[in-house]
């Protein structure tokens, strides 16, 4: 009879125990257990309802067996897997061939870095192992490579024979990846000028790895633009040999070509809900207004006698050019105005989201006119870190198809060692209709998101169309804007740009990553939206100028959805500092506002995937409604988050948190969402899963996301569990650490219900 290896998660103690029955050669963990299962076996925990997975070899023969009621209810409509590989634009031109890593492997010696593969996660014990042979596990590529670095021969022998491993690769220029637009790269030092060069940027694991590649690079007469922490940018002429030479260099870990940033301001975005600046949707005002918040933006310049800005700025850095944050160019100003303004200009008829929150600014724009960012982008966040802020809009990024590039590594790990700071980006204005290979004809394609929004631990905004009907871009189709990048019907002849809330601007950029991972997180307003004018900005700078008042603009595109969110945010912190006593951690208030957003329907929103979250429109778009309770709009609101409690962090694989509660009112709603902040590494390194169960119903984390596989999400540090009609009952909650590659792993957790009744969740 045939056998499988297989992953069985248990919830309860008869779960546990009908595990044990059921399979052999059994390693068990305090939430699941790994063993062999014959094909009868198999359907006997089929029956009894229990989460699991068949553990293969080869990742692409991995087959699902869970089909739960919410599972099997999923309509994907999607043929076949996208095609994530053939982004144009931006892609692996290392390809090595078998001799090739050979040789590689050769030249590298000792210390290199090689990857082995395991059949399911590495457990406790299995990591005691490593570190007994002092083998360093420094990154997880799924569904089961482990990256590691190998000092000498002996330690390469010892690993090769540890029962979970299974094979053993080097690590090689193909995994490094030399990513390329094969674009001209601009900014060149004068004595490169003119020459056809690119600009990369790489990234080692350790600075003392560092201090030896510089070395190498003086030997090779490799340009160095700047080199600090783990990070270097280098200039390499587009036909060298030495692009592939430093691509397969044995301590780089991660390589790509430096696309400049811009600004996500040429196309529009998102819904307000309303002509003002008001928090949304329209009618849906908190009680709470920012006070007391800091938000940092680092954006083209600020105008700072602005009479709804001049009483928010508690200060101004300028980084693009010296003693100088005035804004030409008019972007920054209108960002600074959606978050914080305080409607002095219009006599408090145009105010920002977060009208009493307080702004730190930072001014991007360069003598050029174009962004001006430091080699670290740690060193811009914790300037504004240092000020007191711990929300930061960013309405800028590169165009890298979806890309995780080394500026998402660095975001990344910026808030992995900052993790109060919440970083939102926009996500882009790359969405166009010119390709179509993924969706029908005249149509926005998937892989757009930039970068760094491509980042898993920020906060990524895309754009959804405002409700407005008048001025701007509004009675426009987006073909009349953008011919070429809407040839085809329906936004070419039918679209409108704005007038339309339950859809999304055409210019949003679209996910997934590159990993598979959803993207954006949420949409916000970004058509024709009304904010802050810069009074040294050209009126050919905007959309239009807001009618009646030209001290106000209307502009479009995520860079205005962004700050939306970051000023929503500002609501939320201000709730969880003044009424539950506390100070967030980023994962908390991303949590939070992803598990009030709300899901949009039209047609672009939902195309190729029904449900939420998708590639489209990620978890819908931002809602005061749902998000935090006031007395506008009450409603059940119950929070984890413990980055400042060790003892209730996830210090092995296999630990959980187990909550029992009961609903007790019928037709009620009930939301989950947990989210945690992950190792800085392409794709998930830290997998926590969420799962809930009450009676004979069973629901998962992303349950409903966009994907061919019905698993256990092992994609994403986000997951939401969604009941529009909760069943009467007693439920048990848990959250799983699925697999820990480095700990301790906290975690945010949020659960709020229309049910006032609901019993508080307690631990047992």
């Amino acid at each position: 009879m045939a056998s499988s290896k297989i992953i069985a998660y248990f919830m309860h103690e008869h779960e546990d125990a009908a595990i044990q029955q059921n399979i052999t050669n059994l390693r068990r963990t305090d939430s699941f257990i790994i063993g062999d299962a014959t094909d009868e076996q198999v359907e006997r925990l089929k029956n009894d309802g229990i989460i699991y997975e068949v553990l293969e070899e080869n990742p692409k023969k991995k087959t699902t067996i869970q089909d739960f009621e919410v599972l099997k209810s999923v309509t994907l409509g999607l043929a076949g897997t996208p095609d994530f590989d053939g982004v144009d634009g931006f892609r692996n031109i290392a390809a090595p061939s078998p001799l090739q890593i050979r040789d590689e492997e050769a030249a590298a010696g000792f210390p290199a870095y090689y990857k082995f593969t395991t059949l399911g996660p590495l457990l406790d014990e299995d990591r005691v192992a490593l570190s007994k042979e002092e083998i360093l596990v420094t990154e997880f590529i799924p569904p089961n490579i482990y990256v590691v670095r190998i000092n000498n021969q002996d330690q390469y022998d010892r690993l090769s024979l540890f029962d979970f491993t299974r094979t053993i690769e080097f690590y090689s220029s193909n995994d490094t990846g030399v990513h390329t637009s094969l674009k001209m790269a601009d900014g060149m030092p004068a004595e490169v000028k003119g020459q056809d060069i690119l600009t990369f940027d790489l990234l080692v694991k350790t600075e003392l790895d560092m201090a030896t590649l510089l070395d190498w690079f003086k030997t090779n007469n490799i340009l160095v633009a700047g080199a600090a922490g783990m990070k270097a940018r280098i200039y390499l002429m587009r036909d060298s040999p030495l692009i592939r030479q430093v691509g397969a260099h044995p301590l780089i870990v991660q390589m790509n070509e430096y696309i400049k940033p811009k600004l996500h301001n040429d196309a529009a975005a998102v819904i307000i809900g309303t002509d003002l600046l008001t928090p949304i949707p329209a009618g849906a005002q908190t009680c709470f207004e920012g006070e007391g918040q800091i938000v940092g933006v680092a954006d083209t310049g600020i105008d700072v006698n602005h009479p709804d800005l001049a009483a928010q700025l508690i200060g101004t850095s300028a980084l693009g050019r010296a003693g100088n944050v005035t804004d030409t160019a008019g972007h920054g100003t209108h960002v600074a105005g959606t978050i914080a303004g305080d409607g002095s200009a219009s006599g408090g008829a145009l105010k920002g989201i977060a009208p009493k929150a307080k702004l730190y600014f930072q001014s991007l724009l360069n003598a050029s006119d174009e962004l001006s960012l430091p080699l670290l982008l740690s060193d811009l966040f914790d300037e504004a870190y240092k000020q007191g802020a711990r929300i930061h809009n960013n309405s800028w990024g590169s165009s890298t198809e979806s890309k995780y590039t080394v500026n998402s590594t660095e975001v990344d790990d910026y808030v992995y060692r900052n993790k109060d700071m919440l970083l939102v980006f926009s996500a882009g204005n790359d969405g166009n209709a010119i390709r179509y290979g993924n969706v029908p004809k005249g149509f926005v394609d998937f892989l757009t998101i930039g970068s760094p929004a491509s980042a898993k631990n920020v906060l990524t905004v895309g754009a959804s169309r405002s409700s407005r009907s008048a001025a701007g871009f509004s009675t426009y189709t987006y073909a009349k804007i953008w011919p070429k990048m809407f040839p085809y019907p329906p936004y070419y002849d039918v679209q409108l740009i704005s007038g339309d809330a339950e859809s999304l601007a055409g210019f949003s950029s679209r996910g997934p990553c590159d990993d598979d991972r959803i993207k954006p997180d949420v949409v916000a307003p970004g058509t024709d939206i009304a904010s802050t004018k810069s009074a040294l900005a050209a009126v050919g700078n905007f959309w239009g100028i807001y009618p009646g008042n030209a001290q106000y603009a209307l502009m479009g595109g995520t860079s205005m959805a962004a700050p939306v969110v970051s000023g929503f945010a500002a609501l939320v912190r201000e709730y969880f500092v003044k009424v539950k006593g506390v100070v967030p951690s980023a994962a908390l208030m991303k949590a939070t506002i992803i598990n009030g957003c709300k899901k949009l329907t039209g047609v672009d929103a939902v195309l190729k995937y029904a449900d939420l979250p998708n590639f489209n429109q990620g978890f819908g778009r931002v809602d005061a409604v749902r998000t935090i309770p006031d007395a506008n709009h009450d409603f059940f609101f119950y929070f984890v988050d413990n980055y400042n409690d060790p003892a209730e962090q996830f210090q092995k694989t296999g630990q959980r948190l187990r909550l029992k509660f009961t609903v007790n009112t019928p037709g009620c709603w009930l939301r989950v969402c947990l989210a945690y902040t992950d190792v800085p590494a392409r794709a998930l390194q830290n997998n926590l899963n969420l799962m809930m169960d009450c009676l004979t119903q069973k629901w998962v984390g992303n349950g409903n996301a966009a994907s061919l596989l019905k698993s256990l999400d092992s994609k994403n540090n986000v997951e939401v569990i969604v009941i529009d009609d909760a069943p009467v009952g007693v439920y048990t909650l848990q959250v799983v650490c699925s697999n820990l590659i480095k700990g301790p792993q906290d975690f945010a957790l949020v659960m709020t219900s229309s049910d006032q009744a609901i019993t508080t969740p307690f631990d047992y």
